[in-house]
C-alpha cells in the first residue's frame, strides 16, 4: 500500500489538537482546584499547524515530481531505443540501396562505398533525436547519384589539369615560336641570293656589265633582298601557324575527351601528349621541305629586272654598250637554267 501524505497530515494535526486540548488547556490536573497551566495562545497554535501542513505539501510535491521524472526517464529510454533502432534501419537500408546502385552502374565499390558511408553518417548525425520517422532523412539514391556526379567532376578536373601540363595556354606558340623557321628561311634566302649574285657576275664576265653596272646590279640585288626575306617569312609563318593549329587540335581533342569522360571509359591524357610530341617531331623534320614546297619554282630575286636596271644605269661607260633588252635576255636564260635545276625546290622533304 503506497504512501498517503494526506493521511499523515491529518494524523499530525490530530496529534497537535490533542496536545493542545489535553495538555495545556486541560483544567486542573488531577486535584481539582484552581487550574495549574498557562492558557494556550490560539494564534500560535494555528500558525504551527499551517507550517506543518505546508511542509507536508512540499514533501508530497517533491515525491510526486521524482516519481514523474522516473517515469519520464523510463519512457525516454524506451523511446530512444525505438528511435535508434529505426535510425539504424534507415542507415542500413540507405547503404544497401547505394551499394545496389553502384553495382548496377558497374562502379568500383572500393572507391564509392566509403564515400557513401561518410555522407550517410553525416546525414545520420543531423537527424533530430526521437524523430518519429528517421528513415525519411536518408535519400540513398539521390545521395549516391550526387557522389557519382561529384567524383566524375573531380576526375574530369584532374584530367584537364594533366592536359594543362603539356597543352596549356599558348603551348603551341611556345613549341613553335615565330623564329622557328629562321634558319630555313636564311638558308633559302642565301641560296637564291647567291644564284642571283652568280648571274650578275656572269653578266660582267661576259662583258655585258661594266664595273659601274656590276655595282649597280648588286645595289639592286640588295634592295630586293628585304622583299625576298619578307616573302619567305610570309610563307614560313603560314606553315608554322598550320603546324600550331595541328597541335592545338590534338590538345582540343584531349580536352573534349576529358570533359565528356564517363566512368568505364578508357582515357589516358598521356596518349595525347605522345601524339603532340610525335606530330611536333614530324613537323620539325619536314619544315624545310614544306617551305620550299610552298615557294615552288618562284624566284625571290628578279634577275632580269636587276640586269636591265644596271644596263640602263651604266650607259656607255668603259666602252660597254649593252642594251637593257639584251641584258634581260641573258637574265632570262639564267632564270631558265636555275629553274631546270630546281633551285627553288631543292632541300629536304
Amino acid at each position: 500500500m503506497g504512501f498517503n501524505p494526506f493521511k499523515s497530515v491529518k494524523k499530525a494535526l490530530g496529534g497537535l489538537t490533542t496536545f493542545a486540548t489535553g495538555g495545556l488547556i486541560g483544567g486542573g490536573g488531577g486535584g481539582g482546584g484552581g487550574g495549574g497551566g498557562e492558557p494556550i495562545n490560539q494564534f500560535m497554535l494555528e500558525a504551527d499547524a499551517q507550517i506543518f501542513l505546508e511542509r507536508e505539501r512540499a514533501k508530497l510535491t517533491e515525491e510526486t515530481r521524482i516519481a514523474a521524472d522516473e517515469r519520464a526517464a523510463i519512457q525516454r529510454e524506451e523511446d530512444l531505443g525505438i528511435f535508434n533502432t529505426k535510425l539504424d534501419q534507415g542507415f542500413n537500408s540507405a547503404l544497401q540501396t547505394g551499394t545496389d546502385f553502384f553495382s548496377r552502374e558497374g562502379l568500383d565499390l572500393d572507391r564509392f562505398l566509403p564515400l557513401l558511408t561518410e555522407r550517410l553518417n553525416t546525414t545520420r548525425q543531423g537527424v533530430p533525436e526521437l524523430s518519429s520517422n528517421p528513415s525519411s532523412f536518408f535519400d540513398a539514391l539521390l545521395t549516391s547519384q550526387n557522389i557519382v556526379g561529384d567524383e566524375l567532376t573531380r576526375d574530369r578536373r584532374g584530367f584537364n589539369l594533366d592536359i594543362d601540363a603539356f597543352a596549356g595556354d599558348n603551348f603551341a606558340n611556345n613549341l613553335i615560336p615565330g623564329t622557328f623557321d629562321d634558319s630555313v628561311i636564311a638558308q633559302i634566302l642565301s641560296e637564291q641570293f647567291g644564284d642571283a649574285s652568280s648571274g650578275i657576275t656572269r653578266a660582267r664576265d661576259r662583258g655585258s656589265l661594266s664595273d659601274f653596272g656590276f655595282q649597280s646590279a648588286f645595289s639592286n640585288l640588295e634592295n630586293q633582298n628585304t622583299a625576298a626575306g619578307a616573302r619567305l617569312q610570309d610563307l614560313g609563318g603560314g606553315i608554322l601557324e598550320t603546324n600550331r593549329n595541328a597541335l592545338r587540335d590534338i590538345g582540343g581533342q584531349a580536352r573534349s575527351r576529358a570533359d565528356a569522360f564517363q566512368f568505364g571509359d578508357s582515357f589516358d591524357p598521356a596518349s595525347f601528349e605522345n601524339r603532340i610530341n610525335t606530330t611536333f617531331g614530324e613537323q620539325q623534320g619536314r619544315l624545310e621541305g614544306d617551305i620550299r614546297g610552298a615557294l615552288g619554282g618562284e624566284s625571290l630575286f628578279n634577275l632580269s629586272d636587276i640586269l636591265a636596271r644596271a644596263g640602263s644605269a651604266q650607259g656607255t661607260q668603259n666602252n660597254v654598250a649593252q642594251s637593257p633588252a639584251l641584258l634581260a635576255s641573258i637574265a632570262q636564260r639564267d632564270e631558265e637554267r636555275r629553274a631546270s635545276r630546281g633551285i627553288g625546290t631543292q632541300g629536304a622533304f
